[in-house]
């Protein structure tokens, strides 16, 4: 199996959710206030260009462009994704590399870039995507779409086509969570030193559930797919792809909690099978199978049959057999001989072959 189709699935996921195209980005993007919202729960900035995600940022992390007369830093600012956006185009090639030629790039900086600027608010990406993020530097920690988390919120986005490379704490969504991450995905490559993560680098006392990462993570030590390094943090119901990326979920836990954490194939992922267990009982994902190779936030519902052929868009699909656990003579399942029961590691932590 190719395993760099899932570059071509992201750019049909893109088109799919129809995230506007742009031509190469310029290297400066000027921070604009967005038109609506004040920055509060009640009220939260709504974001839909490039120009007010990075005056969020900046706002955050009290840069003098954004932080001037009567705008005062604030670490504890909320918003809302009101469209998809594209900052940069064609930041991974055709191979799921950096590109070769990045001078066109606007560069990325962390929302909460360093320890004195920790996120404390809400971010809710509203099933809306963030597309071709460019952060490249080895001697910066905290680099992701978000640097740190400090009892802050993130919802509901997915960041596609996008590369972080830093030296600690270095994540596609965030680099050091110690709050609480839910409905999001990664797809794209990360790369660092220490505490490296497709989702998280790094988590302490923090919460992440209903997850996906499709892409690559390189990193010297504590590298994982879905966390690098977790101390007493809580990993619920996330999942990545093993065709793309063969390694551990995650790589040390100190005292953390993992439940249902599991490596799944193209074709698991393709089946509607991983948009089901993220869903649960609830409607925030969808996939069209046959037509959707990933799971996108809404569009049509996965439902469980009763057989092997185990996920569909129909709710009443019953066609299939009774699927039966018991292992046969090949130590798989009886009646699907292609089946076989998940084996947990010591982390707890679902690894398939």
């Amino acid at each position: 199996m190719n395993q760099f189709r899932w570059l071509a699935a992201t750019l049909m996921l893109v088109a799919a959710m129809v995230v506007p195209s742009t031509a190469w980005a310029q290297n400066t993007i000027t921070p604009t206030k967005p038109a609506n919202g004040v920055g509060t729960e009640a009220s939260p900035y709504q974001i839909s260009s490039k120009e007010e995600l990075y005056w969020f940022a900046g706002l955050v992390n009290g840069d003098a462009s954004v932080c001037t007369g009567n705008v005062t830093q604030n670490t504890a600012a909320c918003a809302k994704l009101t469209a998809s956006i594209t900052v940069n185009t064609g930041v991974l090639d055709a191979s799921g590399n950096l590109a070769g030629d990045v001078s066109g790039f606007s560069s990325w900086t962390p929302i909460g870039n360093n320890n004195n600027n920790r996120y404390t608010g809400t971010f809710d990406g509203n099933g809306y995507t963030i597309s071709g993020l460019y952060f490249n530097s080895s001697n910066t920690d905290y680099v992701g779409l978000f640097g740190y988390i400090s009892g802050g919120t993130i919802k509901n986005v997915g960041i596609v086509d996008s590369y972080f490379n830093g030296r600690e704490d270095v994540g596609g969504l965030c680099g050091n969570n110690q709050g609480t991450i839910s409905d999001c995905y990664f797809f794209g490559s990360v790369s660092g030193n220490n505490d490296v993560g497709g989702l998280c680098g790094e988590m302490y006392n923090g919460s992440l559930s209903s997850c996906y990462f499709v892409g690559t993570v390189s990193g010297s030590s504590y590298t994982g797919a879905v966390c690098g390094y977790i101390d007493r943090a809580t990993i619920t119901n996330c999942f990545f792809n093993s065709d793309i990326f063969s390694g551990v979920a995650v790589e040390k836990n100190d005292g953390g909690t993992i439940t249902n954490v599991v490596a799944k194939t193209t074709d698991q992922f393709k089946s509607g099978e991983v948009a089901y267990q993220l869903n649960g009982d609830r409607d925030v994902w969808g996939q069209t199978i046959n037509t959707n190779d990933y799971p996108i936030f809404g569009g049509s519902k996965v439902y469980a049959t009763t057989g092997c052929v185990s996920y569909s868009n129909d709710p009443n699909h019953t066609g299939a057999v009774a699927h039966d656990f018991t292992h046969g003579t090949d130590g798989k399942c009886s009646n699907c001989g292609n089946y076989e029961e998940p084996v947990q590691d010591v982390n707890g932590v679902y690894q398939i072959d």
